[in-house]
């Protein structure tokens, strides 16, 4: 039973206004559920957060809506975003007609992104494994302060293939209205219709770009059936898009050859690529095509690796950067590969990168899966940065969760490393005060429905790819 999206053009009774969207959802065929309109939306929630002490940052508050059904939606809602006073006065702030807008301006990624691309984590709450809004919003929070400008909402990492569509959206809009960088959503579904639907509700709550993998299941598949569905894709949306070629999982590999191809039928809406590949070569192949006409590729075209172990690698050869999703608990060593590289210090490069690699080595050796791993590691971090909030470490089935044996494995890491010591200025009291905002004003009407690196730097015996 799949949900249908319906979109339909209606216009305005005023003439001097554009047609308006109007989406309806309908759900269970034959069922009790009648589906929801997102014209009728309900006010949701409240997030307010003062800026940490000492800064001069005045803080944000966020306002979304709910739809009738009951879960968060980014289409046909308003957003109130405004500057909070320390006093508590607040003040008008820029605002645009979406669900979720964080204070400023949204990059366009018409610029080169800079700096590491990390993955968000999704977590989940207790035992019914719902997706816990305010963790995610503080796990957000903690990676700002820390110096993270990109992340990916509801990729791999992400377990977007664990999620519903109406979560995948609804992290999305969370992702684009918390962290004040760059929001790549990842739209990639098995038939391209669903990935249009997805981009569309990307643009409606504020994200930069997005990430597209070839369609999953169809192990194999022909080279031109792929480039059709990136076709059918790219000739229906508008934010910039990032392909995303990771054979192990989707069984389908993206040719470079294809690249140049669908940037020549489709000039400055490639935004880059992400290569999970696991082979340099296959990265270097790339970045050869967009060398070769960056005029065809939006902002002249970026080549990011997932894979942690090669972080200082990847740089040394030219290319922009890596996409971290196991490095997410450690935002600042990852950080700290890349701004020692670009300050020329190749020992702190290297020396971050080994941290990196010990890290992953742990991963490899605890074999409860990098993901899982990471959530535990999160919500440690957090809760020591001054988060009371508590950071769901379980994960939704096939993956599994960390057993309380290898929990003790990781803190006595952590602690060995000195990331539970000082977390830096103003993070404990920023966060601090964004835990009693969420407690105090976020309002929820129940929860969704289920149905709904050089040669000197070592590396771990097995890669970590994302």
């Amino acid at each position: 039973k799949s949900s249908l999206f319906v979109a339909t053009r209606r216009r305005s009774t005023s003439t001097s206004k554009a047609p308006a969207m109007h989406l309806w959802q309908s759900d269970y065929a034959g069922g009790e559920d009648e589906g929801y309109d997102l014209a009728n939306p309900r006010p949701a929630f409240t997030f307010r957060a003062p800026g940490p002490a000492g800064t001069g940052d005045a803080g944000w508050e966020l306002s979304s809506s709910k739809s009738a059904w009951g879960a968060p939606r980014p289409s046909k809602m308003r957003e109130t975003a405004s500057k909070v006073a320390p006093a508590g006065a607040i003040m008008p702030s820029a605002s645009r007609t979406s669900s979720m807008v964080p204070r400023g301006e949204v990059p366009t990624l018409v610029a080169p992104l800079s700096g590491p691309v990390f993955a968000v984590l999704t977590p989940f709450t207790g035992e019914d494994l719902e997706v816990d809004d305010a963790a995610l919003a503080a796990s957000l929070a903690f990676m700002r302060d820390k110096g993270v400008k990109n992340v990916i909402a509801g990729g791999t990492t992400g377990e977007f293939s664990s999620l519903t569509f109406r979560e995948r959206e609804t992290v999305a809009a969370i992702c684009a209205a918390v962290f004040p960088g760059a929001t790549i959503a990842n739209i990639s579904a098995g038939s391209s219709r669903d990935s249009v639907a997805l981009e569309r509700q990307a643009q409606a709550c504020g994200c930069a770009a997005t990430m597209l993998a070839p369609p999953f299941f169809y192990a194999a598949a022909s080279d031109q059936g792929i480039e059709t569905f990136f076709s059918e894709v790219l000739a229906k949306t508008a934010l910039p898009c990032f392909l995303y070629n990771f054979p192990k999982h989707t069984g389908n590999s993206i040719p470079a050859d294809m690249v140049l191809r669908l940037a020549e039928a489709h000039p400055n809406r490639i935004r880059g690529i992400k290569d999970s590949s696991g082979d340099m070569v296959v990265a270097m192949s790339y970045d050869a095509v967009i060398t070769s006409a960056p005029h065809l590729f939006a902002g002249g075209g970026q080549v990011y690796v997932g894979n942690d172990n090669v972080c200082l690698q990847v740089l040394d050869v030219g290319l922009a950067g890596s996409v971290t999703g196991g490095g997410d608990p450690l935002p600042e060593v990852v950080l700290g590969v890349f701004n020692a590289k670009q300050a020329g210090d190749k020992e702190e490069a290297v020396r971050q990168q080994k941290v990196l690699c010990e890290w992953h080595a742990l991963i490899t050796e605890l074999g409860s899966g990098e993901i899982a791993i990471a959530k535990v590691a999160m919500g440690m971090r957090m809760h020591h940065a001054g988060l009371s909030t508590p950071y769901g470490g379980g994960c939704r089935a096939p993956l599994t969760s960390v057993a309380p044996p290898e929990e003790a494995k990781i803190r006595a890491w952590l602690t060995s490393q000195g990331f539970f010591g000082v977390e830096g200025a103003g993070v404990g009291g920023m966060l601090s005060n964004l835990a009693a905002a969420l407690r105090a004003a976020v309002s929820l009407d129940g929860p969704a429905s289920a149905a709904d690196g050089p040669a000197a730097a070592p590396e771990p015996p097995t890669p970590s790819i994302v």
